[in-house]
């Protein structure tokens, strides 16, 4: 159950000097509208992406007015902000700078989903672990997509981590016998051997390295199933530099 204390970590949700002043009342009303954007923007996307895919441009500015609207309403204001002022441009731009923003709204918005979800859990378990250095971490990442793992060894080349990269569940088994990484990047959806199915596996080996899951879902069942599975924490498809690095250092903490 969420609590005001696991909000205040949620960088997107602008209130924290307003959060301390909500009551009981309030701040069960607002986590009421919180679970209500969590079920809604999977749907609410999807519907976005179809009106701009079929040039149905009335319906496509009207979802994500709507989108707006919901962002204000849980104090996700500078987000919201952001995409109101685009909205009234999209007409005068390109429908190539149409998809590129909404692409990077719609992930903005479903890392956030993921980010309230998986609040209360991570602070929950932040303080039974020992600080420690990712310099020079070991990394494992497992994903059946190819060009994923390329993009990861692009956006790590320039780091100190050593990154191993495999493309099956077995074959993360299998070098788990013989090296053990402080981080380990699980994709979702994956052939034989699911990520979940994987990080339970890998738990029964003995390895305690934090998992992180690469998903390009943030419908609750998704979360809820990684929480299970022991996420330490959720990045959305397709990944960004910055939030990488930042979850990697947040994990091994």
């Amino acid at each position: 159950m969420l609590e005001k204390k696991h909000l205040s970590h949620v960088s997107e949700l602008n209130f924290a000097e307003k959060i301390d002043n909500l009551n009981e009342d309030d701040f069960l009303a607002f986590s009421c509208r919180l679970d209500l954007f969590i079920d809604e923007i999977s749907n609410r996307s999807a519907r976005i992406k179809k009106a701009l895919e079929y040039r149905r441009m009335s319906e496509y500015k009207q979802g994500l007015s709507e989108v707006c609207d919901i962002l204000f309403d849980i104090h996700a204001d500078r987000l919201a902000a952001k995409a109101r002022t685009r909205i009234g441009e999209i007409f005068e731009e390109s429908l190539e700078d149409a998809e590129n923003f909404t692409e990077q709204f719609l992930l903005d918005v479903s890392s956030l989903s993921i980010e309230i979800q998986m609040a209360a859990y991570k602070n929950g378990d932040a303080s039974s672990k020992k600080k420690k250095s990712s310099a020079n971490a070991v990394i494992l990442a497992v994903d059946n997509a190819h060009m994923f793992l390329n993009t990861l060894t692009r956006l790590l080349a320039n780091t100190s981590y050593e990154l191993h990269c495999v493309s099956s569940g077995q074959e993360a088994l299998e070098f788990l016998k013989t090296k053990k990484p402080d981080v380990i990047l699980l994709d979702i959806e994956m052939p034989e051997m699911n990520g979940y199915e994987l990080a339970r596996n890998i738990r029964e080996t003995g390895t305690k390295a934090p998992v992180i899951f690469i998903t390009a879902y943030s419908d609750r069942e998704y979360i809820d199933k990684a929480i299970a599975s022991g996420a330490a924490g959720l990045l959305m498809k397709p990944l960004r530099i910055n939030q990488l690095l930042t979850m990697i250092t947040e994990v091994m903490r």
